[in-house]
């Protein structure tokens, strides 16, 4: 087959089998859209419905690197991947996207009192903005900001301020708004964890009451960019089948507070166990074969903070492959006392210099 009997061979194919259509790509501008709408909103129901719409507008292997913009991070908090980006480089990068002087972006930020639309009003009055104007996916800013995190040493804030002022100069101002909110985590749409599964739920199964499924997968691998994936691909079966796993922390289940001990009895029964809390630093360990990592209570790792921890959890825990949690704790060898965590209390600060006077050394770590 030729010419045009092929062509209407392949157009009937197409509509034969989805499978061979293209996957097109969502631009930035999209999804600033969608950010604007979420932005405007305050009724969470709203919220939900449009984050759905968002979800389901983006192909299934962008619905994870939206996730991740969306709450503001590129990856998990345990992967410990940070921008780099601290607001004055950004307002250098907006000076040099605007081809103002950098005087100009920090007047706007204290005018805005918020880097978006600081940037946002920025480029609208740029007249460098029609000369280099461009048409960004999803995907490419994604990438783009990864990069930007990933550079470091010798040169890397000029390096940093050039990537994010092509990006600036190359957006629209609706898209300049979150841009520059992006990499220093302020993106103020509103939108939590518990809002944006449920409205994977509502986008992916046509229902909220997968949330709760959702919810519990999440709990167990503290990964929402990966629950989203897997739900995207493969379905509310796939996320069900999911296991606790070795370097993905399970989120901390924190206890209910009420007002009295008599009133914890009576919720548990009238029986419960009791035991002395430790005021020291929670850690949670994975173990596989030599490889050790520990994370805190909110998911960062802390391997390097706490090496006799981690060296003795290779030497005196004999499994092959484990996980254990506990609470690290600074001890006086020759008492047996255990130093307070420092905190903002006087006695702790008193502690704490005194430690400093005798020297750390008299101050192991204990597990």
């Amino acid at each position: 087959m030729r010419g045009a009997e092929a062509e209407t061979f392949c157009a009937r194919d197409k509509k034969l089998n989805s499978d061979y259509l293209p996957v097109l790509s969502m631009l930035f501008s999209e999804l600033a859209a969608y950010y604007q709408k979420l932005e405007d909103v305050s009724s969470r129901l709203k919220m939900i419905d449009i984050m759905a719409d968002m979800f389901r507008e983006a192909s299934k292997d962008e619905v994870k690197d939206i996730i991740y913009m969306t709450e503001g991070v590129l990856a998990p908090s345990f992967e410990g991947l940070d921008f780099g980006v601290a607001e004055k480089l950004l307002e250098e990068a907006i000076a040099v996207a605007t081809g103002l002087r950098k005087e100009d972006a920090e007047k706007a930020y204290k005018k805005y009192g918020d880097m978006g639309i600081a940037a946002q009003e920025l480029i609208r009055q740029s007249k460098l903005k029609r000369m280099n104007s461009k048409k960004y996916t999803v995907i490419e800013v994604y990438n783009t900001m990864n990069k930007i995190a990933s550079t470091s040493g010798s040169g890397s804030k000029d390096l940093k301020i050039k990537m994010l002022a092509e990006l600036l100069a190359g957006s629209s101002p609706e898209e300049a708004r979150y841009l520059a909110r992006y990499p220093i985590g302020q993106l103020r749409l509103g939108a939590g964890d518990s809002t944006i599964l449920e409205a994977l739920s509502v986008a992916f199964t046509g229902t909220r009451e997968s949330k709760a499924e959702l919810e519990n997968a999440y709990n167990i691998c503290s990964d929402l960019g990966y629950i989203g994936e897997v739900l995207s691909k493969k379905g509310i079966d796939e996320v069900r089948s999911l296991k606790v796993s070795l370097f993905k922390p399970i989120r901390p289940a924190l206890a209910e507070r009420l007002p009295t001990a008599e009133g914890i009895i009576k919720k548990m029964g009238g029986k419960c166990a009791v035991e002395q809390k430790y005021d020291g630093f929670r850690c949670q360990i994975h173990k596989s074969g030599k490889k050790i990592k520990i994370y805190s209570r909110n998911l960062e790792e802390t391997t390097s903070m706490l090496p006799d921890i981690a060296r003795a959890a290779i030497e005196e825990v004999h499994e092959e492959h484990i996980i254990f949690e506990g609470e690290a704790l600074g001890m006086n060898e020759a008492t047996g006392l255990v130093f307070a965590f420092p905190g903002d209390h006087a006695e702790e600060k008193e502690t704490r210099h005194n430690r400093e006077d005798r020297g750390t050394a008299a101050a192991p770590c204990r597990f």
